[in-house]
């Protein structure tokens, strides 16, 4: 089962990061709602119902997850450093976020893969 070792809350130092996966057609695909990264940053850290974190493997980021609350709702996204899909990253960042104490109002998770 993959792991990781840390969350960070993240912040504007991360945004280099996620645009060089969104050099990833499959990454765009999916999280082009994200674009322009700028305006989604400027909407995350306005919005308090808005979390963000960066998952590291030792220095290594290895993916990110977004959740924003609404009644109760948790509605995540999620991205994989694209070199590292398919090894259960995304699991692993769910299972840690659902446990975070800033997390514990929540009563549903919706997570939705966007089909092709």
């Amino acid at each position: 089962m993959a792991s990781i070792e840390r969350l960070d809350v993240f912040n504007h130092s991360h945004l280099p990061i996620l645009e060089a996966w969104f050099e990833d057609s499959e990454v765009r695909e999916r999280m082009d709602g994200m674009l322009p990264l700028q305006e989604w940053f400027d909407y995350m850290t306005d919005n308090v119902m808005y979390f963000a974190w960066m998952a590291y493997r030792g220095e290594q980021p290895v993916g990110a997850i977004f959740v924003e609350l609404e009644d109760g709702t948790a509605y995540i996204g999620l991205m994989t450093e694209p070199a590292l899909r398919s090894q259960g990253i995304g699991k692993a960042m769910v299972r840690e976020v659902m446990a975070l104490p800033e997390m514990e109002s929540v009563k549903t998770w919706v997570a939705r893969h966007r089909r092709r």
